[in-house]
């Protein structure tokens, strides 16, 4: 399940991830406060057993997944992917430490991501993505996500919108 090249590498989240995880998922949230549904500052308070929970979500026996990025032996990246219904998936959570930017990295991510909806025979994938972010509308476009026309407020900042892209796979 390891991708690997120029010292990186991507993997499935595993259950004994649970710490892991919760650092590099509040290090997003911290980072990125405009590109996340959750607040870092009521995340950081969760309990343990909460973490455990979400990594419970996205391991197997369940079906939606997590993915880690790792530039040589450090998380820099993760992204989720969760199934709606039978045959549609959506994208969520992407986030890259901003030290690892703009090195094709997040393309990486994608790629994975897609991997994963073809392998579970997905016909359709969702994201949603803040507008005016143009540098993720670009990447995910690049793989040919296009907009749905559906938007909504940002579930952490209701003065920001978010706009649905779909890509039938």
């Amino acid at each position: 399940m390891k991708k690997k090249g120029k010292d990186i590498s991507i993997r499935l989240i595993k259950k004994n991830d649970v710490k892991l995880f919760r650092k590099v998922r509040l290090n997003a949230l911290r980072d990125s406060p405009a590109s996340f549904g959750q607040k870092y500052d009521h995340e950081i308070r969760k309990p343990l057993h909460y973490w455990q929970d979400l990594v419970q979500k996205v391991t197997p026996p369940a079906q939606d997944r997590a993915f880690l990025l790792f530039k040589k032996e450090k998380a820099v990246g993760m992204i989720f992917g969760f199934i709606k219904e039978k045959q549609q998936g959506s994208v969520g959570g992407m986030w890259i430490h901003p030290n690892y930017r703009k090195q094709g990295f997040a393309s990486k991510l994608v790629k994975k991501i897609l991997k994963w909806a073809r392998d579970k025979k997905l016909k359709t994938i969702k994201l949603w993505n803040v507008n005016g972010n143009q540098t993720a509308e670009k990447l995910y476009r690049k793989f040919g996500f296009q907009l749905t026309g559906k938007q909504k407020p940002l579930e952490s900042n209701q003065k920001m919108i978010i706009s649905e892209f779909k890509l039938k796979l």
